[in-house]
């Protein structure tokens, strides 16, 4: 399975299915503000020639499992089995020397921005993002959790749910990385060096939700709360800035 290639540059014209995109000009760098309303998007096939299957097929005359259900209520939404066979794809990931290949911000919640460049900022975390604004339900006066400044999220996972590019904004994690986030390979206290700045991984679990199950399915879910997907934390992991500085889109990442 053939790596997908780095996010282009944008260009004025793009505009994904069923997405109502406008483009949103600032001050920085040119970015795209999505909607998310993407499930009507065209679905690319998954090529799955360079994967085995790493389960058995069921009987033909099987009854259908719920993840197999959803599969076909939704034609995005892979089956238990499909994802297992993605993990050969996603563990190639390097542990060191990674790159950064997409990004977004959350301006408001339900929308997303695609960036190719952003700051990180020491108290306001991806500068743009919600982040600071939304809160959260896990501290006491229901400010921002300060080590969930930044959602982190390998890039291979992501490209295995989704299916096509249009709909990986979908999962709300700002930074996709190609980079061995699993609890080995990055502990809590790990930093990254980013662009100009520097970040560092965090306690805080980052698992798949209800949100996530309706973007995704079911199976998904199931897949990156697993045992084996909460090891090599398949859902993301959670990090914070510690130096702030400019990062892009092809950014090598490395252990700090």
């Amino acid at each position: 399975m053939a790596a997908p290639s780095t996010m282009p540059h944008m260009a004025s014209s793009f505009t994904a299915p069923g997405s109502g995109v406008r483009p949103n000009r600032t001050n920085g760098p040119f970015r795209f503000l999505l909607k998310i309303n993407l499930l009507s998007g065209g679905v690319s096939p998954l090529s799955r020639h360079a994967i085995e299957k790493s389960t058995s097929a069921q009987g033909a005359n099987a009854a259908p499992s719920g993840e197999e259900m959803d599969s076909k209520a939704n034609n995005y939404h892979l089956i238990i089995a499909e994802l297992e066979a993605g993990l050969k794809f996603i563990c190639q990931s390097p542990q060191d020397n990674g790159v950064l290949k997409f990004m977004i911000c959350r301006p408001l919640e339900g929308e997303r921005e695609v960036l190719t460049e952003a700051q990180l900022h020491l108290v306001q975390g991806l500068v743009g993002d919600n982040w600071k604004i939304r809160g959260s339900t896990k501290t006491s006066d229901g400010s921002a959790h300060p080590d969930k400044q930044l959602n982190i999220m390998n890039f291979r996972v992501m490209a295995l749910l989704a299916r096509t590019k249009e709909r990986w904004p979908l999962a709300g994690d700002q930074l996709y990385l190609d980079l061995d986030l699993s609890g080995e390979n990055l502990p809590p206290g790990t930093r990254l060096s980013l662009g100009s700045a520097i970040i560092e991984v965090t306690a805080e679990p980052h698992n798949g939700c209800e949100k996530f199950m309706g973007r995704f399915g079911r199976a998904a879910v199931k897949f990156v709360n697993s045992p084996l997907g909460r090891q090599l934390h398949l859902r993301g992991i959670n990090a914070k800035v510690i130096e702030p500085g400019v990062i892009r889109i092809g950014d090598p990442v490395k252990k700090a």
